[in-house]
């Protein structure tokens, strides 16, 4: 009994890992505040699928959802292999930052590396209406930004 409910703890610690850094997760796990930081050198990406729209006017629930998982199974590995942070994904906008929570020297690079693999994996998946490869825009800031932890339910 003691083994299972130390399973199911390490379970809840690494989802709760997954949705926020492990640093911040920790200090809420311990019952802290975390207050906003500013970081001044870091470098943000943001992306959607162009004629995102439609796609979802055409085709069904179903559809769209394995379209999303194609495309952010992708992008998942990307910023693995590059060592940014996924801050969320909201329908078709897809937000990383690098730099943030551990300041790091090359977060420019990074980041614009996943921006370029993200247009390679772009190539591979392929629109539900015409069958041609989805098209993305991305975004870029690098500088200064603030970042916290917001609300209590479901926080981001």
């Amino acid at each position: 009994m003691a083994s299972e409910l130390e399973t199911e703890k390490q379970k809840t610690e690494d989802l709760l890992c997954e949705l926020m850094p492990a640093s911040v997760a920790e200090s809420l796990r311990q019952g802290h505040t975390v207050e906003a930081m500013e970081f001044s050198e870091s470098t943000v990406l943001f992306t959607d699928i162009v004629t995102f729209t439609n796609i979802c006017a055409i085709c069904t629930p179903y559809d769209v959802v394995n379209l999303l998982n194609d495309l952010y199974l992708r992008f998942d590995r990307l910023i693995e292999l590059n060592n940014v942070y996924k801050v969320e994904t909201i329908g078709d906008a897809y937000m990383i930052v690098g730099g943030v929570p551990k300041p790091c020297s090359n977060h420019s690079e990074r980041v614009l590396n996943v921006g370029i693999g993200m247009l390679m994996e772009c190539k591979c998946v392929m629109s539900p209406i015409t069958s041609t490869p989805i098209r993305i825009r991305i975004g870029v800031h690098s500088g200064a930004v603030v970042a916290g932890v917001v609300g209590i339910k479901m926080p981001r």
